[in-house]
């Protein structure tokens, strides 16, 4: 992370004794360099609180009122407020609070004016209440409320009047109240209402003028469709997603419910019976344009047609028209062109014609339909597999594992990704039936779960495997059919997650990268053993910092990182008292910064060369015995600044002045290391804006 920026044109040559240097990357410079410009911290991509003494380091660093350019995660801290932030007025890029179960109060961001990214706050147990927000008018991105379990309203938002992506509210369970949005005018991108079970008004919304995607509402209490049907007409015509696994159409007044949830143009995620005795037609629902699961239409007794179907196009699961006694057309759903299931009509004594239907390549089961007229030969129904065509479908409670699968059937597939979050699930029973999901399988901030048992019929994921933040998970059991993987593996902050012999079967993978880090009870050696099965993936080590003073250190990180591989944080190398660092080999890069300091052994870099990239700085200080820098000649480029100070034996910069190494904005120089003329000069060209050396 860089502090401060030289005045643009000026060149500090810095003779320092001993850089104070901190491991978590900073550097305190002698007073000849200039102090930070107008509050900003000048950071890397991301500035990460882990715990409060990262808060205070920020204010220390910040002073009374300061911004960071890029963005701030608070994720899976022990904190129970933020207090210590108050000086934070801006944050230029996104800001990620998730995961912190102890953390109950946002009031220590009460300074922030200005979010110019997205603003998420998910996962949090014991958050209460969102006051601490209350100096926020405008959120760039998009606003995300999701899995904070206590929270009951939105009060303190009430000066929010713009979200310049989309605003997520979901999976909240004790939320009743949106009143704190009272003042929200425009929502750029869409909104999303989904899987609150007490929210059951919309105030707070009455103001939103604005809605330019879609929107999209589902497992919420019972609100009263006339509401959200104003809202609807008021922010025009956007399209409506309505997200609940079954809808039911027994009655006109259910019909008119659907009608004013859908308006005139929306489809349904989950699946459409309609039956009963009280409805002579469907119009209303001309609006419908897609059913993702099955559209069912069975023992209605009054219903002649079906001419407010009209506008479906596309049903993801299958089409079951039985046991209509005055059914007499299918003509309603003339504009129907994709089945993915089976089309079964059965059992409809009046029906005399599939209408357009007859010609349509659908899988048809049809029978017992004395007055039909087609050509297509009656045949018994069979076995399915089902198929569940939503992109995404979130598992939060034993509920939502009950209508996934009544959604899917006795066997089925996901076409899209599955997500499992939250405290509530102990097991993934119920899940027996999926066979197949098209996108990625992830887990993701679970409490209770401890293992995968109910995937036992999973054969293949077609996009990665997320396992992240996963508290109890302690094997991968339940995953033994599982053999074909399209992405990366990600085994990421799973404290009790113990071995992988779940993936045995698992012989490559489609996307040759699997991303490893804080997961300290994992077995090593077996987890290396089938990284050579699956052919050596190029490996993340996803840890904010690995420090390497001594072997056991070393053998660690290269168990970790296996062949190829790269770090996800920083790399601190403190203490050694080995001559280099060979062990290394096949360490390719490393996103945040390298720092190597007070290494009385330390003689040179070798070790290190397949680095070609740091996403933070470069800080070489105190190694009293290290002479030459050849070990970095791979590196093309520094994006922090670069230190070297109180090296003795190092007298020249070779190899690093190497063409095309870029560097960030700074370059500090110890004693011995001044440069001069030409050299200088191309020195600078180096540097981000002509900055200072």
């Amino acid at each position: 992370m860089r502090l401060s920026r030289p005045e643009n044109g000026r060149i500090l040559l810095c003779c320092l004794g001993l850089v104070a240097l901190a491991l978590g990357c900073a550097v305190e410079e002698a007073e000849q360099q200039t102090t930070p410009v107008d509050g900003a911290i000048t950071a890397d991509s991301l500035y990460a609180i882990n715990g409060p003494e990262d808060i205070t380091r920020l204010a220390d660093w910040g002073g009374p009122q300061y911004k960071i350019p890029g963005d701030l995660r608070i994720d899976s801290t022990q904190l129970e407020d933020l207090a210590g932030l108050e000086g934070l007025q801006a944050v230029g890029g996104d800001i990620i609070v998730r995961g912190n179960n102890r953390l109950a109060s946002l009031e220590g961001l009460k300074g922030l004016q200005e979010v110019a990214g997205g603003l998420i706050v998910e996962d949090n147990d014991v958050l209460l209440r969102l006051q601490g927000l209350g100096g926020l008018e405008k959120i760039g991105g998009s606003l995300h409320l999701r899995g904070n379990q206590v929270l009951k309203g939105t009060e303190g938002l009430e000066n929010l009047f713009f979200v310049g992506g989309g605003l997520y509210i979901e999976e909240n369970g004790n939320l009743a109240s949106l009143g704190g949005l009272l003042n929200l005018i425009s929502i750029e991108d869409r909104l999303v209402l989904r899987d609150n079970p007490q929210l059951q008004q919309l105030n707070g919304l009455e103001g939103v003028a604005r809605i330019g995607g879609e929107m999209v509402l589902g497992g919420n209490g019972a609100i009263d469709p006339a509401i959200w049907g104003a809202l609807r007409k008021r922010v025009g015509a956007v399209r409506i997603v309505l997200t609940d696994s079954l809808y039911r159409i027994n009655n006109p007044t259910q019909l008119r419910a659907l009608e004013l949830l859908g308006g005139a143009a929306f489809s349904l995620a989950g699946t459409l019976v309609v039956s009963g005795d009280q409805l002579e037609g469907l119009a209303g629902l001309e609006g419908l344009k897609a059913v993702d699961g099955h559209l069912v239409v069975e023992q209605s007794r009054r219903l002649t047609g079906l001419s407010g179907l009209s506008g479906v196009r596309r049903i993801g699961g299958s089409l079951r028209i039985e046991g209509n006694s005055v059914l007499t057309s299918l003509a309603g759903l003339a504009g129907l062109s994709q089945v993915a299931g089976n089309a079964i009509v059965k059992n409809n004594p009046h029906l005399a014609s599939l209408g357009s239907l007859e010609g349509k390549n659908f899988k048809w089961i049809v029978g017992g339909n004395p007055l039909l007229q087609t050509e297509i030969q009656e045949q018994e129904q069979t076995p399915e597999e089902g198929v569940i065509t939503n992109p995404l479908y979130r598992l939060a409670s034993p509920a939502d594992i009950k209508r996934f699968a009544q959604l899917g059937g006795a066997s089925y597939r996901l076409e899209g990704s599955l997500l499992v979050r939250g405290d509530q699930l102990a097991s993934l029973k119920g899940l027996e039936g999926l066979t197949a999901i098209g996108g990625s399988l992830r887990l993701e901030g679970t409490g209770a779960l401890r293992s995968l048992a109910g995937l036992q019929r999973l054969r293949k994921i077609g996009g990665g495997l997320y396992l992240q933040q996963n508290s109890r998970l302690a094997n991968l059991d339940g995953l033994e059919d599982l053999k074909g993987l399209g992405g990366p593996v990600v085994l990421q902050g799973n404290p009790s997650l113990k071995h992988i012999d779940g993936l045995a079967r698992i012989k490559r993978l489609k996307k040759n990268e699997m991303v490893l880090g804080n997961n300290p009870q994992l077995d090593r050696q077996s987890t290396l053993a089938w990284r050579r099965q699956v052919g050596n993936p190029f490996t993340v080590v996803a840890e904010t910092e690995f420090r390497l003073s001594g072997p056991a250190d070393i053998t660690r990180l290269r168990e970790l990182g296996g062949g190829a591989y790269r770090l996800g944080g920083s790399l601190v190398i403190a203490g050694m008292e080995w001559a280099n660092l060979t062990d290394l080999q096949g360490l390719e890069g490393i996103d945040g910064s390298l720092v190597i300091v007070g290494n009385k052994g330390l003689q040179s870099l070798q070790g290190l060369q397949e680095v070609k990239s740091l996403g933070g700085g470069l800080f070489i200080v105190g190694n009293p015995q290290l002479a030459e820098l050849a070990g970095l000649r791979g590196l093309t480029s520094v994006q922090g600044r670069m230190v070297l100070s109180d090296n003795p034996q190092l007298t020249h910069l070779d190899p690093l002045g190497q063409d095309g190494l870029s560097l960030g904005d700074t370059l500090v120089l110890g004693q011995g290391l001044g440069l001069e003329g030409e050299a200088l000069a191309q020195w600078r060209q180096k540097l981000k804006g002509g900055g200072g050396i």
